[in-house]
């Protein structure tokens, strides 16, 4: 397992036994801002994303760390505002097969890598997503897919069938406006708690591919008082959308993730030392 350290360091853990975990390596590449990290489908490589890089790992030997390749990947601010770097623990991700990654970069924008042969990746591709920073990323089950997440609260799917040329296949906004508040409301009566974020995001297919589900969190009055709305769309190959259906459930996840090839959210509330997992309907 990963785990981001404070210093902006990658730790690598054996939790062969997970009551007893063991520290095994601490990857250490001097770039700032760690944003994200994801192990390749084989386990063999793991790629960490800080603002403006993106590092390959060898961890073929775990307690060996070799660092493969750097990736210049700078996730810049908008014109006046800078300090609105984004961070997302999901603007990260390989593909299943493996031979292509892709990462947040830009302003709003998605590049896709070939990743094929590690150490002498390169970029394949920059996917422009209008409307604010990435959030999440998720590859279709079959790889030919990627759903992209942008902070104002659209959603974008890309046909990858030459990754070298990613076709927009589906485009659709305005998610934020109808993520509720716990109270039901699109506003809420009074000021946010100062820990709260406007909103948090989780994107993923579902086993098979055919179902494209968007999480929102919206969060009011506390840091544990929150809600999860969730946006589910069938999705044909090609990648193109139909109706969503839309559900909620009352739960604070400062930053939900849908486990991979699964229908469960993890998420866990701001300033908390707790986690739950629920099923998604």
């Amino acid at each position: 397992m990963a785990t981001v350290a404070f210093d902006d360091q990658t730790v690598l853990w054996n939790v062969t036994d997970p009551t007893h975990p063991a520290r095994i390596a601490t990857l250490s590449a001097g770039g700032s801002g760690l944003r994200g990290q994801e192990f390749s489908p084989d386990g063999r490589v793991l790629a960490t994303g800080y603002y403006d890089q993106v590092f390959l790992w060898d961890v073929t030997s775990p307690a060996r760390p070799r660092l493969l390749r750097i990736l210049d990947a700078p996730a810049t601010s908008p014109a006046g505002n800078s300090n609105a770097v984004p961070f997302s623990p999901q603007d990260i991700a390989f593909s299943p097969g493996g031979s292509i990654l892709a990462s947040a970069t830009g302003t709003d924008q998605v590049t896709l890598w070939n990743v094929t042969d590690p150490a002498r990746a390169y970029r394949l591709a920059d996917v422009d997503s209008p409307g604010g920073f990435t959030q999440a990323l998720a590859f279709s089950p079959g790889g030919n897919l990627l759903a992209v997440l942008t902070s104002h609260g659209a959603v974008l799917v890309y046909n990858l069938a030459d990754p070298a040329r990613p076709v927009r296949t589906a485009t659709v906004r305005g998610l934020l406006d109808r993520a509720r508040y716990p109270d039901g409301h699109t506003q809420p009566d009074e000021v946010l708690c100062a820990a709260c974020t406007p909103a948090s995001y989780a994107v993923a297919f579902a086993p098979g591919g055919h179902t494209l589900t968007v999480v929102v969190d919206r969060q009011q009055m506390s840091a544990n008082s929150g809600r999860d709305t969730i946006f589910d769309w069938p999705v044909t190959g090609s990648g193109t959308l139909g109706t969503a259906t839309v559900d909620a459930r009352d739960v604070a996840d400062s930053q939900p993730f849908i486990a991979p090839g699964d229908r469960t959210v993890l998420g866990s509330p701001p300033d908390s030392h707790a986690w739950h997992a629920w099923a998604l309907p």
